[in-house]
């Protein structure tokens, strides 16, 4: 008697634990809002990266991103840099950014774009891809599969001045000397006006300090 009521036990405690798998989808966040990033091109999904971790997505998984249009992104890693070849996506959740962003690595702005490697084709009479109505759902397409390139490339990046020996290291100042470019002539630097990650006041100073006269901005259009 007692082996029989053992045995209906169990039967019905692995019962009660297959149902509660079978009710337990993918990881995923759901219908977030999307905003345009013309700066680089891509699309800003409204969760911070913080919470976006804490719901239990890792740097080095595969996840698919799919929007509302019908847009969609499979098998992309996601990475805190832009770990991928020139033109492939990625869901970066890059030091300093208010929100997770998908976009192609110096390739096409992903809200404009419709026909991109790995995404599906969309009307292509259609004026924009995206547009600000559109939400975003994140699903984790498999753990830790592009962990390896994250482990290896992972950036150490911070905006605290304090934890930088220089001013000119903060503010990545330096002289570039090489051909027949002389020292004193040529310098490089964060921006002196996009102060995101605080370094504008920086630049701005030593800028100044170093006598430049034309500044020559490569990162916006």
């Amino acid at each position: 008697m007692k082996n029989k009521a053992f045995k209906i036990v169990l039967i019905l405690a692995l019962a009660f634990a297959l149902l509660a798998l079978a009710g337990c989808g993918k990881l995923a966040v759901k219908d977030l809002g999307i905003e345009h990033e013309p700066e680089f091109g891509g699309v800003y999904i409204k969760i911070t990266i913080d919470d976006f971790n804490a719901k239990g997505f890792k740097f080095g998984d595969s996840v698919n991103v799919r929007f509302s249009n019908g847009y969609e992104l499979k098998d992309i890693p996601y990475y805190n840099g832009y770990y991928v070849d020139a033109g492939q996506p990625l869901l970066i959740g890059y030091p300093g950014y208010d929100s997770i962003k998908a976009a192609v690595n110096y390739g096409a702005d992903l809200w404009d774009e419709a026909e991109l490697q790995g995404i599906q084709k969309v009307d292509l009479w259609k004026e924009a891809v995206l547009d600000a109505k559109d939400k975003a759902t994140v699903t984790l397409n498999q753990a830790g599969k592009y962990a390896d390139i994250q482990n290896a490339l992972d950036i150490s990046y911070s905006d605290e001045r304090s934890k930088f020996t220089t001013d000119e290291e903060f503010a990545n100042f330096r002289s570039i000397k090489m051909g027949g470019i002389r020292d004193g002539i040529l310098y490089r630097s964060a921006s002196p006006c996009d102060n995101q990650h605080r370094r504008a006041t920086y630049v701005n100073s030593l800028i100044e300090k170093a006598g430049v006269k034309t500044i020559l901005d490569l990162a916006d259009s």
